[in-house]
């Protein structure tokens, strides 16, 4: 040691006062961080933290944009980021957050050995770069930087050759610090338990049972090891424990039972991996360290990607924007508008102006006077999107309280555009969400037209008919309307069983659950009793919503796939012949999107019955009541769930078989289609107007307005509950050039849902 040190104060004397610093904060920081390098190699959670966050970012979209709002896709700084050979946009990607994740200190180099180059760029750890100051002291003015390979490589940069991001740092003004230290703790326990678990492992068992010889026996060597070989031929190894032994002679059995360190060193082990995930900004639940299954899935991911994803990315692109964007480049890059950009896809809400990450970043880019700047596209996340079209749900709302659509999408930053609607401006009323001032000019009959009695004809429709002929065409339009719910009520009916089925389940399990917290709760106070109670009693909401999904799915296929086959066979097309052709309609992207929309209106479903049962819960507990009566109010409230499940049955089949046969009539090249009703006394008002409105057929492809919404046919998906729930409307295809021809409908038989299935399995 002696030797040793002498060597190094020699080498020390033969540095510069730059060489002498670096050096000594070289062996310091490798002191600090050989443990934590080693950690991050071995340590799983902290892997599993990065990579979440690594890979949610680059599954983001970068844009470039220009001051004046056009899209970058070519120049100097476009083929920096995404065609430069030195370092790919993956590679960028991965190496920033990858560095920033972990130490919170992370440099974009310019400069190669020979200087500033301005197609170069590398990213480099903040643990590789050695601050070089004026007076060569730690208090001296930053102006450059050394880097320091992992193979002895130096290189020297100024400070127009590197572009530094890190967070504060108390203790060390040049760099940053990261979770990795702040967790050290946590991460040396969580080392040890896994160091501890991986010996155990290795060593194949722990010992489960001494063997003792009674008092006064004793076995010689040659008896010792017969026994002892026996009894590890039948339990050493870890292939053989827990093996029962029977053992014969008088021999005793002592078990050796585990210390309270073996007990809670697993659990101590998942705290401490719970503050690492915590300090990354990860939550616990995602990465499987604690099971809740009303956050593990849905709310923990949205809470990642808004309180870590999001920011990080907003981070990302401002310093995109400080290191690269700013560097010389305004007058060589070429600008496209967002309407001929590659981004364009036809829809106005896709604008950058309309997302509020590109708004941000523009301002940052103006208060930095940047030409060109860097934002990413977080709305095309799958959570995002979700997310705000719940809130377009939810805002919609409040337009019964006299807000115009425009200040509705400006206060709760909505994915729209509506700056070019002319109705932008207008006051809307609930629930169809019609202008106030149609209802305040003329009433309710600018909206739906003149109320008729139900099941007559107006003065239109019977214009030029007798009354003979009027009572004949109403007779004829109820027998295809009956023939038509015929056709799939045995769909209808296996749907309804199956939710019946699903609801009758979830009875059993909430009052199993009831159940076992009265018994835990019975120890606690009155309140605190309560709170548990009601927080137990609930459902598995990604469980049960992925079995009424898988349900819905299944009948919407079944659905859509009979009800393409009818509109075929309508047009003239053979049933087998339309059965092959129809055997893969769900695969066309219009069933698809019908399905998820679909799906994720009948998730709806379980949150209803979730928050019924919860205020059952809350009001019976309120008043004093005991189990037997809280299990009555799940009892009564799942009794009427099930009686709803004939309403969701035969929303989603009308729903399935409508979408098949609008899908069915544009692949037969129909023309064009009308809307027909049942007619009776629960028919929508605005469902009659649309069949007198529509009376003549309209383009396949033009949408029926029906109270105020665009629907492709009755029962559309896209539609909202009010205009489609329980319906079981007709869409029909016109024949001829002018009317409909009722006649052709009438001696005309629809495809049944049974014969359908024979039809499939013939063409299989």
């Amino acid at each position: 040691m002696n030797l040793k040190n002498s060597i190094r104060s020699f080498i020390l004397k033969s540095l510069g006062i730059n060489e002498m610093m670096a050096m000594i904060a070289s062996e310091q920081q490798q002191a600090d961080l050989d443990g934590p390098r080693e950690k991050y190699k071995r340590i799983d959670i902290v892997f599993s933290c990065v990579e979440k966050i690594v890979n949610g970012i680059a599954g983001l979209p970068l844009v470039l944009s220009t001051e004046d709002e056009n899209i970058v896709e070519s120049g100097p700084v476009y083929d920096i980021l995404f065609n430069n050979p030195n370092q790919s946009w993956q590679r960028f990607v991965s190496e920033w957050i990858g560095h920033w994740t972990l130490t919170r200190d992370v440099f974009i180099v310019f400069g190669q050995a020979t200087g500033l180059d301005k197609t170069y760029l590398q990213v480099v750890s903040g643990l590789q770069m050695f601050p070089i100051t004026d007076n060569g002291q730690l208090n001296g003015n930053l102006v450059g930087w050394e880097y320091r390979g992992a193979f002895g490589e130096r290189r020297r940069f100024g400070l127009n050759e590197v572009h530094q991001t890190k967070n504060f740092n108390p203790y060390d003004r040049f760099h940053g610090t990261g979770p990795l230290y702040a967790t050290s703790n946590a991460t040396n326990f969580s080392h040890a338990v896994m160091e501890r678990a991986f010996a155990s492992l290795k060593n194949g068992c722990e010992p489960g049972i001494i063997l003792v010889t009674p008092a006064g026996v004793k076995l010689d060597s040659s008896e010792k090891d017969y026994i002892a070989g026996n009894f590890d031929a039948r339990h050493a190894g870890s292939l053989k424990t827990k093996r029962t032994a029977v053992l014969t002679g008088g021999m005793d059995v002592k078990t050796i039972a585990q210390s309270m360190v073996d007990l809670q060193a697993s659990e101590i082990g998942e705290k401490a991996d719970c503050k690492t995930a915590v300090a990354f900004g990860v939550a616990p639940q995602l990465l499987g360290l604690k099971v809740d299954a009303q956050y593990s899935h849905g709310p923990a991911q949205r809470d990642f990607v808004f309180g870590t994803l999001i920011p990080l990315a907003a981070l990302f692109g401002g310093e995109i924007t400080a290191a690269v964007g700013s560097r010389g480049y305004a007058s060589e890059h070429k600008g496209q508008p967002y309407t001929k950009s590659k981004f364009y896809t036809g829809r106005s809400i896709d604008a950058p102006r309309c997302k509020a990450m590109y708004r941000a970043a523009r301002q940052r880019a103006a208060r930095d006077n940047a030409k060109i700047f860097a934002w990413f596209d977080v709305d095309q996340h799958p959570v995002v999107q979700e997310a705000k079209r719940e809130w377009a749900k939810d805002t919609l709302a409040f337009t019964q309280y006299g807000l115009t659509l425009e200040k509705i999408v400006e206060s709760y930053d909505l994915p729209f555009d509506v700056s070019d609607l002319p109705w932008a401006k207008e006051y809307w009323i609930s629930p169809a969400n019609m202008p106030a001032r149609w209802v305040l000019q003329a009433g309710m009959d600018a909206i739906v037209g003149p109320k008729l009695p139900e099941g007559k004809p107006d003065a239109e429709d019977g214009k030029g008919l007798s009354d003979l002929d009027l009572k004949a065409n109403e007779a004829r339009r109820s027998r295809i309307w009956l023939k038509y719910i015929a056709s799939f009520a045995g769909l209808e009916r296996e749907m309804t069983q199956e939710i019946r089925v699903l609801f009758l389940r979830q009875q059993r399990e909430l009052i199993a659950k009831l159940e076992a917290a009265w018994e835990e709760s019975k120890s606690l106070d009155r309140q605190k009793a309560n709170e548990q109670i009601i927080a137990r009693v609930v459902f598995d909401l990604q469980k049960e919503n992925g079995k009424l999904r898988v349900i819905n799915r299944v009948s919407f296929e079944k659905g859509a796939k009979l009800g393409s086959l009818q509109t075929m066979t309508e047009l003239g097309v053979s049933k087998q012949e339309a059965a092959a052709k129809v055997a893969h309609i769900t695969d066309q992207p219009a069933v698809r999107r019908a399905i998820e929309m679909s799906s994720h209106k009948i998730s709806k479903v379980n949150e209803v019955t979730q928050q019924r049962i919860a205020d059952q819960l809350q009001e019976g507990l309120r008043k004093g009541e005991g189990l037997p009566d809280l299990t009555k109010r799940i009892e009564a409230t799942l009794g009427e769930n099930r009686a709803r499940a004939q309403t969701i049955a035969r929303t989603q089949t009308s729903g399935a078989v409508s979408t098949g046969r609008f899908e069915g009539l544009r692949a037969s090249a129909g023309k064009k289609k009308s809307w027909l009703t049942a007619r009776d006394g629960e028919v929508r008002p605005e469902h009659l107007q649309a069949e007198k409105t529509y009376a003549d057929g309209i383009p396949v492809d033009q949408p029926f307005t029906v109270g105020g919404e665009s629907l492709m046919y009755p029962c559309d998906p896209s539609g909202t509950a009010a205009m489609i729930a329980n319906c079981r409307c007709l869409l029909l295809a016109l024949f001829g050039a002018a009317k409909l021809t009722l006649e052709h409908y009438d001696v005309l038989e629809f495809v049944s849902y049974e014969e359908s299935k024979v039809l499939f399995n013939e063409a299989a």
